[in-house]
């Protein structure tokens, strides 16, 4: 009996492991890039119209443009 018992621990036990590995909701469409960086959600179709109006813009003026991203959360 007592081996039962621990066997059904263990059991749940690793499933619980393995199912913390697994995505948490199909909803979830991060991809971890690297360890230390936060996941992010890839949009490709967003970042090739980007480059296509840098490269434009890039043609049209002969220099690659300054941009500076200033973002802030959470200041109070």
């Amino acid at each position: 009996m007592k081996h039962r018992i621990l066997g059904l621990f263990l059991t749940v036990f690793t499933i619980d492991i393995l199912h913390a590995q697994e995505k948490i909701s199909v909803f979830d469409e991060t991809v971890v890039v690297k360890d230390n960086l936060e996941p992010v959600i890839p949009r490709p179709l967003q970042e090739n119209i980007a480059d296509k109006k840098l490269a434009s813009l890039e043609s049209r003026t002969g220099t690659k443009p300054n941009i500076l991203i200033f973002l802030v959360d959470d200041l109070g």
